[in-house]
Parts: C-alpha cells; sequence; structure tokens
C-alpha cells in the first residue's frame, strides 16, 4: 500500500476517495456475498462471518511475480522472506481484495453501533486512508490495509490462514 499517497491527500480529497471506495466497493461486494453464498460461505455481514469469507476470498485470488528491487542490498534481495513477497496481485485479485476489504470493515459497522466509516486520523500513519473508527483506544481499523496484508501473508505462506481468524479475534476484541 502506497502510504505517500494517503499523506498528500487534502481533507477533501480523503473524503472524496472514501465516498467513492465505499460507493464502490459496497456494489462490488454484492457480487463476493452471492459467490461466497453459492459456494456454501455464510457472508451475511455478521463479524461471525468475516474469517470465513476472507478464507473463501484469499483462495481466489492471483498473483504475478516482480522484479526485486535493485536498490535493495544483495544480502536482502537473496534472502527468503524478500524472495517469497516478491509479487502483487493480479488485477481480478485486486478488485476481490477490495470488495473483501469492505466487507471486513462494514461488517463491523453493522454489527457494532459505536463504529463509523472515516477518514484515518492524520495524526498517525493510517492518515486519510477509507478506515473504521470508534473502537476502543481510539484504534482505527483500516480495512484494505488488513487485507491486503492479510491475503499477502497466507498467499506467501499458506500455513497462515488461521491469522485470518486471529486478526477478526483482535479487532473484535477492540470493538464498543
Amino acid at each position: 500500500m502506497d502510504l505517500a499517497f494517503f499523506e498528500a491527500l487534502t481533507p477533501t480529497e480523503a473524503r472524496r476517495l472514501l465516498e467513492e471506495y465505499l460507493a464502490t466497493e459496497s456494489q462490488a461486494c454484492v457480487q463476493l456475498v452471492e459467490r461466497a453464498a453459492a459456494d456454501g460461505v455464510v457472508a451475511d455481514f455478521s463479524v461471525d462471518s468475516v474469517a470465513g469469507v476472507l478464507r473463501w476470498a484469499v483462495a481466489r485470488v492471483g498473483t504475478v511475480p516482480i522484479a526485486p528491487d535493485p536498490d535493495e542490498p544483495e544480502w536482502i534481495r537473496t534472502s527468503a522472506p524478500y524472495l517469497a513477497s516478491l509479487f502483487e496481485f493480479d488485477p481480478p485479485s485486486s478488485s476481490l481484495l477490495l470488495a473483501a476489504s469492505y466487507y471486513l470493515g462494514e461488517s463491523f459497522v453493522r454489527s457494532y453501533p459505536g463504529l463509523s466509516w472515516t477518514t484515518g486520523d492524520v495524526e498517525y500513519a493510517l492518515q486519510n486512508q477509507p478506515v473504521v473508527a470508534g473502537f476502543r483506544h481510539d484504534l482505527e481499523l483500516p480495512a484494505v490495509q488488513v487485507t491486503e496484508s492479510l491475503f499477502a501473508r497466507v498467499v506467501k505462506d499458506p500455513t497462515k490462514i488461521t491469522d485470518i481468524d486471529r486478526a477478526v479475534e483482535t479487532w473484535r476484541r477492540s470493538a464498543p
């Protein structure tokens, strides 16, 4: 995720981006819910359904390889973790990831009245990103960033699939 992109946004631009994200991904999520349900996955926007939907979605992502960054030192470029991360999601998977991120955030918003979509606090790294706010301790759920990180983790190491469940439970414990 390009944090510099979000840092450069004005408050008006960030708000417009949030509105576009919510409008676009709420529509894309209709198809995600239908496809998941057709495969027998409960997709009812409850927090209990989130991990199952994300596990279903990550099983459908594809990647394309990317070249190593020649500016990185050789010892980094040749390390196993770096080599495992030399991919990006293909365009259909990027779209699926965005719809899944909306599902993640919207499920929390619908399940907890104190939560709502907004832009990330400009005092933190999440500034101007679409986030769900209202969690305890002023935590903000950056749905796109969390989903992208979880998907990348599972693509790199399929045994990390249970990290999805742990992440959802961590956010649930922080909900009001």
